[in-house]
């Protein structure tokens, strides 16, 4: 049984939606503005990494998503990825909060950085990496994987901040839109 604390997919969706009725938006428009907000340039269309109505409405049933899209629903709602935590005592904001990329840029997850941040842990605490991925309540082959660089998913990597006990916002960087 695992004791780990969980970012919440469905309170994400919740307040998705309470913005968007708030704002009169229909889901594509919410896409239509997360992907605009992710681009950071209004004026020209999306590529590459639009998000789609139906994933965003998914955060209504879904246990876990691609980390990045995410990422880019946060950002919009300009909320920390801690504050969909229950019971997460967010009491100073700005270490939490997500950095707003330069116009032209996103943000994305830095894999290979949390693998590394990982290992460190597990080096300073002497335990192994089986014990950690347990702690964690994740399979060592995801802990692993990290290594390689490429995506990661929510909840696992703000459980893996919250075990580091660090910032989840520390593990992204800010990339040129493609």
């Amino acid at each position: 049984m695992n004791n780990h604390k969980d970012f919440s997919l469905h309170a994400l969706y919740l307040e998705l939606d309470s913005v968007r009725e708030q704002q009169g938006l229909s889901w594509s428009e919410v896409a239509k503005a997360i992907n605009g907000a992710s681009n950071r340039t209004l004026d020209k269309p999306t590529t590459g990494h639009a998000l789609a109505a139906s994933t965003i409405k998914a955060t209504e049933v879904r246990s876990i998503m691609e980390g990045d899209g995410i990422l880019q629903m946060l950002r919009w709602l300009n909320r920390s990825p801690e504050s969909f935590v229950p019971g997460f005592a967010n009491g100073e904001l700005d270490k939490y909060s997500l950095p707003v990329p330069p116009e032209g840029c996103m943000i994305r997850f830095d894999t290979r950085k949390i693998y590394t941040t990982i290992d460190d842990a597990i080096q300073r605490r002497g335990i192994s990496w089986k014990q950690a991925a347990e702690e964690m309540g994740a399979a060592i082959t995801q802990l692993k994987h990290l290594e390689k660089g490429g995506r990661t998913s929510f909840p696992m990597v703000v459980r893996i901040a919250l075990w580091l006990d660090i910032p989840t916002a520390q593990f992204v960087r800010i990339i040129l839109h493609q």
